[in-house]
């Protein structure tokens, strides 16, 4: 199956596994630093502000030696750090040995956590247009399920998404997935942990068999289960508010179109929606059985939603909320049955 340096037109993939970027204002900042990283100016940045790249990808487990070595340097030049809501930090996480499923794994997973994972990252972060949400811009969904029914990644060649809190541009451009939501910190400690968080999805991504089968999970286990299971000994410290589980469902809502409108079974071929051009497209006629096909996904996406409905109100709510919301459900289902009588 092709992986994405391939539609890069790689001969191989570039190692290394994390590329940083820390955007910092200050005083006595230095505008050298003698190891793994270059020092860059910012428009975007006052008070004598500086970013700092690294100038190579690192292999997972070497980010904290290199991010040591930035905060000796910053020390060693005494520098007063004074991170502000113009300081963010960006995350690559590399993706061109991934499939393009393998990919879509790891964007769907991200989406389901997405709130809770930008509201961890501070104040100003939510709703911020350098780094905005799904929920925050419809089109990056949209977007993404343009490139997913495509033969390529080369939708995702536009500046439109840029700035989403994951930029999927960077695909089509590093091939990596690039998170953007992460505040500028004092410490370099805060850094690695929202790494740690971006790197059990990553690993629970290769895992997956696709989209789909990550929303049934959830769907089956529920949000505790499921998000444990994904983030392991980091939950405590990303799900600690009232009200993560709300947003979890929301972000699982958001990701369904991704997960069932699409036959990932014949992941790597053509669908006949692409036209290789990014923005003009048009729907080839598709055999009635495809038609068939996609109204059958719609209701799944549709029952996967009474299900979560369902099991939050006999978890959080009544009894008698439940059973109601249960023949709702049931009379939604059989008129959805007579009006689509092949599905």
């Amino acid at each position: 199956m092709k992986k994405i340096y391939e539609f890069l037109g790689l001969e191989k993939p570039i190692t290394g596994d994390i590329g940083i970027e820390v955007e910092m204002e200050g005083r006595q900042l230095p505008d050298r630093v003698p190891r793994y990283w270059r020092v860059e100016g910012d428009g975007s940045l006052r008070n004598g502000g500086l970013e700092y790249v690294l100038k190579a990808p690192v292999n997972r487990g070497r980010e904290e030696r290199a991010l040591k070595h930035l905060w000796s340097t910053f020390s060693a030049t005494e520098a007063t750090l004074t991170p502000n809501s113009r300081c963010s930090v960006h995350i690559h996480i590399n993706v061109q040995e991934f499939t393009k499923k393998q990919v879509f794994n790891f964007i769907c997973l991200y989406l389901m956590a997405e709130d809770a994972l930008v509201r961890w990252c501070g104040d100003g972060r939510e709703g911020n247009l350098f780094c905005l949400r799904a929920k925050d811009a419809e089109y990056i969904i949209n977007k993404l399920e343009r490139t997913m029914h495509s033969d390529g990644i080369r939708e995702l060649r536009s500046d439109r998404i840029r700035y989403a809190a994951l930029n999927c541009k960077a695909l089509t451009e590093y091939g990596s997935l690039e998170f953007r939501a992460m505040r500028g910190p004092d410490n370099y400690g805060d850094i690695l942990t929202w790494i740690n968080f971006l790197w059990c999805i990553r690993e629970y991504a290769l895992k997956a068999d696709c989209p789909a089968s990550l929303v049934n999970g959830f769907s089956e286990g529920g949000e505790d289960l499921f998000c444990r299971e994904v983030f392991g000994e980091h939950f405590d410290t990303l799900f600690n508010y009232e009200g993560w589980d709300k947003e979890v469902y929301g972000g699982v809502r958001r990701c369904q179109v991704l997960a069932y409108e699409k036959d990932w079974s014949k992941d790597g071929e053509e669908e006949g929606l692409h036209d290789g051009i990014e923005g003009d497209w048009e729907l080839k006629r598709a055999p009635e059985e495809g038609a068939v096909g996609l109204r059958s996904a719609r209701r799944k996406a549709r029952v996967a939603e009474m299900s979560a409905e369902y099991r939050a109100l006999r978890e959080h709510g009544s009894p008698l909320m439940a059973a109601e919301a249960r023949a709702r459900h049931k009379k939604e289902l059989e008129k959805w049955d007579i009006l689509n009588p092949r599905v």
